[in-house]
C-alpha cells in the first residue's frame, strides 16, 4: 500500500505539468511597462509586408498587437520609436472608456439610460426646435441625441495652435488659461442651435459634443474630474500606467506626431493637449490597450479584474444604429473603434466566433487631419487588414492547440488511471506470492 501512495504522488505531479504546459498558461506582458520592442513572434512574410508598407506610406513609427481569447500574442514596435512604452495619441478610442465609466456608474444605479439628462447637469438641454423632446444617455451613447459633431471651438492647446498658425499663416486666437470642461459644456452652449443637427432619437450624427457632454455628466454625478474616475475604475485596475490625458503624464516616452502639411512636407508636430474631454483626450500604448481590449472580448473580465458586468458589455455591443452600439463600433461581428487626432490615428477591433475572439490593435503617429494622403491611409488599412489575417491564423492554431491539448489530458489522464491500476494489481500478485 506505501508503494501505491507512492506512485499516485509521483503521477499526479506528472499529469498536472502536463496539462498546464501544454494548455500554454503564460505570465500576461499587457499593462507593464516594457523597454523592449517585441513580445511573440509573427511570420517573417507579415513582419516584412508591415515594414514595406510602412516605408510605401511614409510611416514615422507604428505600434501593433495581436490579441487571441484572453492573452497578448504578439506585439511590436517598428519605425523611429520602436519601444513598446512609447507612448500615443489615441483620439476616439477614448469614447469607450466614457462608454466604460458611464455602464459602471449604469450598474450603480447612478444613471438611468433612458432617464432625461437634465436630471443630472445643473441646467437644461434641449434642442431648441425640440424643446419637448428629452435628451438621454442612451442617445449620447449612441450618437443619436441630435447634437452636432463640434462645438465650434479648436479644442487643443495653444503649443498646437501655435504651430498651425505658423505652419498655415492662419491667426487662431491663443487660450488665455487652459479652458475648462464647465466652460465649455454650458447652459448658454447647450441652447445655441448651431450645436444641434437632428430632433433627438432619430438620426446617427458622429458627435465629439455628445461625449463631451457626458464627461460632464460623469463629473456632477461622481464629483470627480473624468481623469480621475478613469484611472481609479478603469486604468489602475487593469494595471494600465502607462495610460493617462496629459502629456505632462509621460515625459520623455511621448511618440512624436506628424501630419502632411503639403505635397512634399511631413512635419512633425509639438506635443500637445486637447480638450475634447472623454472624446478624444487619451494616450496609451498597445500593451495598456491589450488587457482594456481582452477585457471588452470577454464578457468584462480580464485576469481577477471584473470592469463591467456581463450584461451591460453586451449592451454596450449591440447595434443601436446600423453600425454603432453604445461608444462601440459595430459591424456584424467586428467590434472597436477607430481614433483619428492631429498627428496620430488607433486602431482597436476584435472579432467574435462561436469558439472565441481574437483582435488587432494599431497605433500610428502620423495622420491626414491638414492634407490628404492616400499612400499613407491605404498603407494603415493594409496593415490593418494584414495583422487580422495573421490573428485569424493564430486564433485557428489556438483552437487546434486546445483541441491536442484535451485528447493529452485525457489521454494522459487514462494512462495514468491505467498505470496505477496496473501497478496495484502488480503488488497485490507480489503480496499474495508472498503468502504462498
Amino acid at each position: 500500500m506505501k508503494h501505491k501512495k507512492r506512485l499516485t504522488t509521483l503521477i499526479l505531479p506528472l499529469l498536472l505539468i502536463l496539462t498546464w504546459s501544454q494548455l500554454g498558461f503564460t505570465i500576461n506582458t499587457a499593462g507593464v511597462n516594457q523597454t523592449t520592442t517585441e513580445i511573440g513572434t509573427v511570420s517573417a512574410s507579415t513582419d516584412a509586408e508591415i515594414l514595406d508598407l510602412m516605408s510605401s506610406g511614409s510611416i514615422p513609427s507604428l505600434q501593433c498587437g495581436i490579441v487571441v481569447q484572453d492573452r497578448l500574442a504578439w506585439a511590436k514596435g517598428y519605425g523611429d520609436q520602436p519601444d513598446l512604452d512609447t507612448v500615443f495619441m489615441i483620439g476616439s478610442i477614448t469614447k469607450t472608456f466614457t462608454a466604460t465609466a458611464i455602464l459602471q456608474l449604469v450598474e450603480q444605479g447612478l444613471i438611468d439610460l433612458d432617464a432625461d439628462i437634465n436630471t443630472y447637469l445643473p441646467f437644461s438641454v434641449r434642442n431648441p426646435d425640440f424643446p419637448a423632446d428629452p435628451v438621454t444617455t442612451r442617445q449620447l451613447l449612441a450618437h443619436t441625441s441630435g447634437l452636432a459633431r463640434e462645438i465650434g471651438y479648436f479644442l487643443v492647446d495653444n503649443q498646437l495652435i501655435g504651430w498651425v498658425n505658423d505652419q498655415f499663416g492662419e491667426s487662431f486666437a491663443l487660450w488665455a488659461s487652459p479652458p475648462a470642461l464647465d466652460e465649455i459644456i454650458t447652459s448658454t452652449s447647450m441652447a445655441n442651435a448651431s450645436v444641434w443637427d437632428n430632433r433627438p432619437g432619430t438620426t446617427f450624427v458622429y458627435s465629439n459634443l455628445g461625449f463631451m457632454l457626458l464627461s460632464y455628466i460623469l463629473e456632477e454625478v461622481t464629483g470627480q474630474t473624468l481623469a480621475s474616475y478613469v484611472q481609479e475604475h478603469i486604468t489602475d485596475p487593469l494595471g494600465m500606467g502607462s495610460t493617462g490625458f496629459s502629456a505632462s503624464d509621460f515625459p520623455d516616452r511621448l511618440a512624436i506626431g506628424y501630419e502632411r502639411v503639403n505635397v512634399t512636407t511631413i512635419a512633425a508636430l509639438p506635443h500637445y493637449d486637447t480638450y475634447y474631454w472623454g472624446a478624444g483626450q487619451l494616450r496609451s500604448t498597445v500593451l495598456d490597450l491589450a488587457p482594456y481590449m481582452i477585457a471588452h472580448m470577454n464578457l468584462g473580465r480580464y485576469g481577477t479584474t471584473q470592469l463591467l458586468q456581463p450584461s451591460s458589455v453586451e449592451l454596450m455591443h449591440q447595434s443601436v444604429t446600423e453600425y454603432y452600439g453604445l461608444g462601440w463600433t459595430i459591424d456584424e461581428q467586428i467590434h472597436g473603434h477607430g481614433g483619428n487626432v492631429f498627428g496620430y490615428w488607433g486602431l482597436m477591433f476584435y472579432r467574435e466566433t462561436e469558439q472565441g475572439s481574437y483582435g488587432v490593435i494599431i497605433l500610428v503617429n502620423r495622420d491626414y487631419l491638414f492634407h490628404a494622403d492616400t499612400a499613407f491611409t491605404s498603407s494603415v488599412e493594409d496593415v490593418f487588414v494584414l495583422l487580422f489575417e495573421e490573428a485569424e491564423r493564430m486564433f485557428e492554431q489556438a483552437l487546434v492547440n486546445a483541441g491536442l491539448t484535451m485528447m493529452l489530458v485525457i489521454g494522459g489522464i487514462s494512462a495514468g488511471v491505467a498505470v496505477t491500476i496496473i501497478v496495484v494489481v502488480i503488488l497485490k500478485r507480489r503480496g499474495a506470492q508472498r503468502h504462498i
